[in-house]
């Protein structure tokens, strides 16, 4: 097997293991800006900048959407 069809076949498997769990990644998200990143910012005593960092950091893989397939070249 060459090694662009390995590759495709692996970034296809990965799509679509992260395209069937992109619900529980976004609840896990929404729990953790929610519910853990405030705690945490109190108890390291974040600065407003640090803990809006953190929450656009935690939202960064928030699609809400499925990633389209990936086009290959020839």
């Amino acid at each position: 097997m060459s090694t662009t069809n390995l590759l495709r076949e692996n970034c296809e498997r990965l799509l679509a293991q992260y395209n069937s769990n992109i619900h529980d990644i976004a609840a896990l998200q929404a729990i953790l800006i929610r519910d853990i990143l405030p705690s945490v910012a109190d108890e390291l005593e974040l600065s407003p900048e640090a803990t809006d960092w953190a929450k656009e950091w935690l939202e960064d893989t928030r699609f809400g959407r499925k990633i389209p397939s990936f086009e290959y070249p020839e």
